[in-house]
């Protein structure tokens, strides 16, 4: 998608490379919403899983979900502080 817009953009006589630019800053405005919704969705699946191993009270279910909060936690860590 990014190639068909700086097609055209390129078409409009300007620089691919301010096109580019241009799509980036887009983008950095887009990347503090997705952090916001990627911690809700991280809460969320924490409060859910922490409800599920309440209820069912088994403990091979405490740590899947451990392992598995775990993962999510460590994916959103990469995902917050790339660059």
């Amino acid at each position: 998608m990014l190639s068909f817009r700086a097609k055209s953009i390129q078409n409009k006589k300007n620089h691919p490379k301010s096109a580019c630019l241009q799509y980036s800053k887009e983008a950095w405005r887009f990347r503090s919403g997705e952090k916001v919704f990627g911690g809700i969705a991280l809460t969320t699946l924490a409060l859910f899983l922490g409800v599920l191993v309440v209820y069912v009270a088994e403990i091979d279910l405490a740590i899947v979900s451990l392992i598995g909060m775990a993962l999510a936690i460590y994916d959103f860590w990469l995902h917050l502080f790339r660059n």
